[in-house]
């Protein structure tokens, strides 16, 4: 079992992910959307080939501080509590890595001042935030791609 490389826990009563989960060393996906989950452990930096991080339609309300030493290309994040990303969260693997960063619906007034440093990111969606006004780095990005209401 330690070789696996996806785990999908999608719609289940998930309030925590076990200790066990930091034994899967080969995991590239972890999918567990529609669970009860309220934060993401500090333990998961030490998934270190994980890849994509599924975490839609939780109540997570904060990020784990070293969440940015994982090399993950895609970071789902929509529908969940989050109010707050601190500055470096991206930092120092995410801005190099990730290419797809959905965090719409949440309760987030800004993005993370490292949000400008992403390098390959292709994907982002972030509607449906009590933001102000758009960041002004998304205009800025000719290369991001944006949904929803920033497409209209």
């Amino acid at each position: 079992m330690v070789d696996l490389r996806e785990v999908v826990l999608d719609i289940n009563r998930l309030e925590f992910f076990p200790d066990c989960f930091r034994n899967l060393r080969h995991l590239e996906t972890l999918s567990a959307n529609r669970n009860w989950l309220y934060e993401i452990s500090p333990g998961i930096v030490e998934l270190k080939s994980l890849i994509e991080l599924n975490l839609d339609a939780n109540f997570i309300t904060s990020l784990p501080a070293n969440i940015g030493d994982l090399n993950l290309t895609a970071l789902r994040l929509s529908h969940n509590r989050l109010e707050f990303m601190e500055d470096d969260c991206l930092r120092p693997n995410l801005i190099n890595s990730l290419a797809i960063f959905w965090v719409s619906s949440n309760n987030l007034i800004e993005l993370p001042l490292s949000f400008v440093d992403m390098k390959c990111l292709d994907d982002m969606k972030i509607e449906y935030n009590p933001m102000r006004s758009p960041p002004m780095e998304v205009s800025e990005r000719s290369g991001a791609k944006r949904s929803g209401a920033e497409r209209r």
